[in-house]
């Protein structure tokens, strides 16, 4: 998150008494683009500018009065003991305008939910018990949201949306190194595509993919780990699934793949499934994986004959 000390530091160091600016420290105070807050030694609201109020969308500054810093509900328990013996402490973390209503904290014109990135920094008198608090905030709803965005991006396939192969990795590992006794592993693959992408061009097939990966998630428990792995390949990794589980997977993929035909989308979806099973310490998930892409060949084979 950005460093929001630097434009204040000069007020920092001009503010011998936390009630009285002196001219140069009112300017930075009333000008900063930063959000503003200052407490007394109980923590109690005394100014707030202009930043400040527009991020938690106050018009009426009045109807801060009073207003507690420990009343916040986003200070939590923690931060309030490192706050009282002179620790600075930083976060970011969600703010909820409707929590702000639903508690009759103060008025604001906004809803919803921003990400806020706070510094609270005590300011100490000479026994460094605090004499006042200085709150600086600023909104980071917009970078938050590009790092989840970039986070997501990371861990799934941008054409289907399910997780990639990385993720599908990741989670064999969890699932190798974890204390589960039973797993499944499945794979799946498009029968077809590549004609399909000579034939009727990489729009169609992309389309394919797509229905192909709604029908394999679909097959699925929602938050089953489903991942497009290749070009045309799919797999699941299902910790703590019965021996029986496994037919009825593939019985739920039959089916989807049959309603979608039947639907008649322009072109056949032809899907071969292999699946495994493994129980006992430890698991093998490698080859668990070995022997599921084993019998989805099998089984491609099988239907080409």
């Amino acid at each position: 998150m950005p460093d929001i000390h630097g434009p204040i530091r000069e007020m920092l160091k001009g503010l011998d008494d936390i009630r009285n600016f002196d001219e140069r420290t009112r300017f930075v105070f009333d000008f900063s683009p930063i959000g503003i807050e200052l407490y007394d030694r109980d923590g109690v609201l005394i100014e707030v500018n202009a930043a400040c109020l527009d991020i938690f969308g106050v018009e009426d500054p009045g109807g801060l009065s009073g207003f507690k810093l420990f009343d916040d509900p986003n200070v939590s328990d923690p931060v309030k003991s490192l706050l009282l013996n002179c620790e600075t402490v930083k976060y970011v973390a969600p703010f909820s305008f409707d929590t702000v209503a639903e508690k009759k904290l103060y008025v604001s014109r906004k809803t919803g939910m921003i990400y806020i990135y706070v510094i609270i920094v005590p300011l100490a008198d000479q026994g460094c018990s605090p004499a006042g608090y200085m709150v600086m905030v600023q909104d980071v709803t917009d970078q938050k949201r590009a790092e989840e965005e970039l986070k997501f991006l990371s861990l799934h396939d941008s054409l289907t949306g399910l997780y990639n192969r990385s993720y599908f990795e990741q989670e064999m590992e969890r699932v190798q190194n974890g204390r589960y006794f039973s797993a499944v592993v499945v794979v799946c693959d498009i029968d077809g595509l590549k004609s399909l992408n000579d034939t009727r061009g990489h729009e169609t097939g992309d389309g394919l993919l797509r229905a192909a990966a709604s029908a394999i998630q679909g097959a699925f428990r929602t938050g089953d780990m489903v991942a497009r792995i290749g070009g045309d390949e799919f797999a699941a990794v299902i910790p703590n699934c019965s021996r029986s589980g496994v037919e009825g997977i593939k019985k739920r993929i039959e089916r989807n793949i049959s309603s979608f035909n039947s639907a008649g989308n322009g072109f056949t979806m032809s899907i071969s499934v292999g699946c495994s099973f493994g129980d006992g310490q430890p698991l093998d998930m490698e080859e668990l994986f070995r022997e599921a892409d084993r019998r989805m060949y099998v089984e491609k084979r099988n239907r080409k004959k």
